[in-house]
């Protein structure tokens, strides 16, 4: 059994984060962080001083004046596409673009027909197929894997 706690962390030491108006994922929101004062700060990456190694499932994004750095959400969710089957028919209008435009844990796939719909990706969605970033752990939740950010006692 592992024990977490939190870390304290400096954040955006010779940065500015951004404001609450500014939108700095192109899909879904920052990575957040609990700092060791207890309040939220969003997770610092690239180029400051005690920055944080995004997760598998985050990438990290800088702003468009160089400013910060935070952690966004990766477009490309978990899993791969499944193949198409022999005689399979699909339906052929593009329904999505990327993995963004899909719920859930639904990837955008190309299908039979050579076109793009939201699908089921092969591979179970586990601890076991997600890689958290050093210093995070998996925790499976509702929503599936998680990577939390973590010190193991």
């Amino acid at each position: 059994m592992y024990v977490c706690s939190c870390m304290c962390v400096e954040v955006y030491p010779m940065r500015y984060p951004p404001t609450g108006n500014e939108q700095v994922c192109s899909d879904g929101q920052p990575l957040w962080v609990i700092t060791g004062t207890g309040d939220y700060s969003q997770a610092s990456c690239g180029r400051v001083v005690n920055k944080t190694t995004c997760p598998s499932n985050y990438r990290c994004v800088t702003s468009p004046v160089d400013v910060y750095d935070v952690c966004c959400p990766n477009s490309d969710k978990i899993g791969e596409c499944p193949e198409t089957q022999p005689g399979e028919v699909g339906v052929c209008a593009d329904l999505c673009q990327s993995d963004t435009n899909c719920p859930r844990d639904l990837k955008c796939c190309p299908n039979a027909c050579g076109a793009h719909t939201c699908q089921t990706p092969v591979h179970s969605l586990t601890c076991e197929h997600t890689e958290c970033g050093f210093g995070y752990v998996c925790q499976m939740t509702p929503k599936g894997p998680q990577c939390f950010y973590a010190i193991r006692k």
